[in-house]
């Protein structure tokens, strides 16, 4: 009795270094980035770059430089940036600028803009 073995050469697409399936990357040839099963130039708005791959921003965060609550370089709609963190009002000794919460000048504890 003769067993015949069978192999199976799988495709990737044209950005991926291995992969599981044809539109399912693994690892991304390059210079390309990881991003949930796909090769990307950039990582996309809502993710940050970490090593060669994607990961998501926090949830508090529009768009981030890294995973903490306090790496937010932009806010969703309604929301302030301050120092980092993503909030719903400027607290006391900072007003509102566009879509930040600035500091107060010494020596105000209130101010707004003019």
């Amino acid at each position: 009795m003769f067993f015949e073995k069978k192999i199976i050469i799988k495709e990737c697409g044209s950005t991926c270094a291995t992969c599981t399936a044809a539109n399912s990357c693994v690892t991304c040839k390059g210079t390309l980035l990881y991003n949930y099963g796909q090769c990307v130039p950039n990582c996309p708005s809502g993710t940050y770059q970490s090593g060669n791959q994607c990961l998501n921003c926090h949830t508090t965060c529009k768009t981030c430089s890294g995973a903490s609550s306090s790496q937010c370089t932009s806010c969703p709609s309604g929301q302030y940036l301050k120092a980092g963190e993503c909030v719903t009002i400027c607290p006391t000794g900072f007003y509102i600028s566009g879509t930040n919460c600035l500091p107060c000048q010494s020596p105000c504890t209130t101010c707004q803009t003019t």
